[in-house]
């Protein structure tokens, strides 16, 4: 019902388009008998015909001189046509699937690749290490600290601070500037090796190459953890990172977030989390989420579950009630999120930047989604949606059924990451988001 209410020019258009072809349709006499064809429209309709036709249409579109004269969206979606594959949306799933630990992952990861193959039996996702502390608060789970493995043919270790990075002392060493990433797999680095992610190359990069100002040495701290939306970014920034001084912070935005987020709501409504007081809780309780339910009979509808409570029957939300909840308020807390990463670094005296980073998708989104929101928190944004080179994907990935960026695909992040760091410390932003918190 909330649903059907909500009335917008697109979906106005949408049946006003469907009346109008139903009355035309309604007004062709289909009992009609047909009158003779011409002879060059007899020749057209043979089954040759149509089929040497249709040869040649496809012959002439898929000439490269004709893709480049369409229009980008044109040439976008042809090539994809050619794409032996999982289309956006079912790629989109599947990369969610692989987050949230669904029963039906092994469905969902199950690929569609050039060679046939199907997902390896012995390729192993992070929680079967079990390498994942899980958590009853926002942040949902982090990563065990003091580990050692080998995850998929790669080395993989944690600090004794829980990070994917070599170990760091928590009080930052003088003459450092001191740089905290957050973000999820592809941060953390999934199925590369310790020495491979793109942070702890840039990091290299940083001291060997580069020279700013007071600064004699260069630390990146690698916050990243496997499926962690903007939310979980945030509530590990205040929970932990914040006690290492960084002078730098990277929150990590990307083409699922909103997907990811809205898991994050579901399962915060599901498991009766605590959400701490502010903008987030207030969210949430305005889409009806606080009052989910964890066990009980399945119930549509705030009153329905009311009037059982009211007999003594326990009752929760049904799942598809909690997911269109959350839906609708996704977007809306991905905002108040970038607002409140801009305000808790500000307050502090330190940077903040937004990267803009996908894994290795066939089509990423032409725009940063949600980029005027972002723009108007006055953050930076370090635009790496598509760094990967659209001719050579498919070498970029670990895998044929996984998306995550390789060693080479990290070498090419590393490579755009430290123009932008550079050039983003030779600016002053350190130095201005230092004097903020001095004069306050």
């Amino acid at each position: 019902l909330g649903s059907a209410a909500n009335v917008d020019l697109k979906g106005v258009v949408l049946l006003a388009t469907s009346v109008s072809f139903v009355f035309v349709l309604g007004g062709v006499d289909w009992t009609a008998s047909a009158g003779p064809r011409p002879a060059w429209l007899e020749m057209l309709m043979r089954p040759a015909s149509k089929a040497l036709l249709s040869l040649l249409v496809l012959l002439a579109l898929a000439q490269p001189a004709a893709q480049a004269a369409m229009p980008a969206q044109v040439s976008v979606a042809l090539r994809s046509l050619r794409t032996i594959g999982l289309n956006t949306r079912d790629l989109a799933l599947q990369h969610r699937g692989y987050y949230e630990q669904l029963d039906v992952r092994a469905q969902l990861d199950t690929p569609v690749s050039a060679d046939g193959r199907k997902r390896d039996a012995s390729w192993q996702t992070l929680d079967q290490l079990g390498l994942l502390h899980e958590r009853h608060d926002l942040m949902l789970r982090d990563l065990l600290p003091s580990r050692s493995t080998t995850w998929n043919g790669k080395a993989f270790s944690t600090n004794r601070w829980g990070m994917r990075d070599q170990d760091y002392a928590q009080a930052k060493p003088a003459d450092t500037l001191r740089i905290a990433i957050l973000g999820p797999s592809h941060v953390m680095g999934n199925n590369v090796a310790d020495d491979e992610v793109f942070e702890r190359i840039v990091e290299q990069r940083l001291n060997a190459e580069f020279t700013a100002g007071r600064f004699r040495r260069f630390e990146i701290l690698n916050f990243g953890v496997d499926g962690y939306s903007l939310p979980q970014q945030l509530a590990l920034l205040e929970d932990r990172v914040f006690g290492f001084s960084p002078d730098v912070v990277i929150a990590t935005h990307y083409k699922d977030n909103r997907d990811m987020t809205e898991g994050l709501l579901v399962r915060l409504a599901e498991e009766q989390i605590p959400i701490p007081d502010g903008e987030l809780r207030l969210l949430v309780d305005r889409a009806g989420l606080l009052d989910a339910g964890r066990a009980g009979v399945p119930v549509p509808f705030p009153f329905g579950r009311r009037l059982l409570r009211m007999a003594g029957i326990d009752t929760r939300m049904p799942f598809g009630e909690t997911r269109s909840r959350a839906r609708r308020v996704a977007d809306d807390v991905l905002v108040g999120s970038f607002k409140q990463f801009a305000a808790v670094t500000r307050a502090r005296g330190v940077a903040p930047v937004v990267l803009a980073l996908n894994v290795v998708f066939d089509e990423a989104p032409r725009e940063v989604p949600l980029r005027r929101a972002i723009d108007e928190t006055g953050v930076p944004i370090f635009d790496l949606f598509h760094v990967y080179p659209v001719e050579n994907l498919d070498a970029l990935r670990v895998a044929p059924w996984d998306d995550h960026p390789n060693g080479a695909g990290h070498q090419i992040i590393a490579g755009q990451l430290y123009r932008e760091l550079t050039t983003f410390i030779s600016s002053g932003a350190i130095e201005r988001a230092q004097s903020l918190k001095t004069e306050k």
